[in-house]
């Protein structure tokens, strides 16, 4: 074995001098934080196992920003030593995912019905569900990305599905699953929740969300970003505010589905007038937005975000 070095006894002594072992500290690997290692004045690999008093430094990589509360407790200033008994000094910390940044200066101006196209990166969030229909996976639903590993979207795009049975397509302009894209992020689904108190049409559909867990962690960049949460609920849904839809849902009312990735602007309006047009439907977890007298979400489009 040429691991093996051969060692003999020489005139009462070991030759050559039995070498000593050294316990090796384990790789220092993050998806948020990018280390910087050191052995004697040199930069090694932090992929890979470490000898003793190797040290390393870190930071956040691009599209994580520092925990507000680890900033204030000097934790990023820290440097890691590789001990003798093969442990790090302390954890490699992780960085929080940047969320919310629309990729470049778009103009956003007319998705979905009468839209034009979205620039790539402009929803970094948006998550298209895809199921299989005999050989290939079709695109039944929207949804947003409110962390590295959880969208949100409509309970009713989901109820009836298995995670083994659904993908989450990330990153993508192209409705086709099978369409190579070189920032999309195609992933599996290990978990689906949906509210108890859910019964569809049975209930006006309330209480239609849902929450789906991927089996992995997505890498965020410019392309795939979380959607930033209002936690705290500082935000109120007001009537004339104006937002956003996307999708890849029809783009006429009695047309097909769009090829490539649309959005237009949809501005709230009075839950009373709303609820005199669709009395029966409109529950009171719900809220009404149109573009002037057109509908802008179509088939398609459920389960994206505003």
């Amino acid at each position: 074995n040429p691991e093996y070095i051969a060692i003999v006894c020489l005139d009462s002594s070991w030759f050559p001098q039995i070498p000593d072992c050294q316990k090796l500290c384990p790789p220092l690997e993050s998806d948020s934080v990018y280390p910087h290692c050191v052995y004697s004045n040199t930069r090694v690999d932090c992929s890979k196992p470490m000898l003793p008093d190797t040290t390393a430094v870190y930071q956040c990589r691009p599209s994580y920003s520092e925990y507000p509360s680890l900033t204030a407790a000097g934790v990023y200033k820290r440097t890691l030593t590789c001990r003798q008994n093969g442990r790090w000094s302390n954890t490699l910390p992780e960085c929080e995912p940047v969320c919310g940044v629309s990729k470049g200066g778009v103009t956003i101006s007319p998705t979905v019905v009468d839209g034009i196209d979205t620039p790539l990166g402009a929803f970094p969030w948006h998550a298209g569900l895809y199921t299989k229909d005999g050989d290939n996976w079709q695109c039944i639903c929207g949804g947003t990305l409110i962390s590295n590993r959880i969208v949100l979207t409509a309970a009713h795009c989901v109820v009836l599905e298995e995670p083994k049975d659904l993908k989450v397509g990330l990153g993508k302009y192209y409705r086709s699953w099978d369409y190579e894209e070189p920032y999309a992020v195609k992933c599996n689904v290990s978990d689906i929740r949906i509210p108890i108190e859910y019964n569809g049409a049975a209930t006006t559909y309330v209480w239609d969300i849902a929450l789906i867990l991927l089996t992995e962690k997505v890498q965020v960049n410019n392309f795939v970003m979380p959607v930033c949460r209002d936690i705290h609920m500082t935000l109120e849904i007001t009537e004339d505010t104006t937002g956003y839809v996307v999708g890849w849902g029809k783009t006429k009312a009695d047309g097909k589905e769009s090829d490539v990735l649309l959005h237009n602007d949809l501005t709230i309006i009075d839950h009373t007038v709303c609820s005199r047009k669709i009395p029966k439907i409109l529950s009171i977890d719900k809220f009404c937005g149109a573009k002037g007298s057109v509908s802008i979400a179509e088939k398609g489009d459920s389960g994206g975000g505003l």
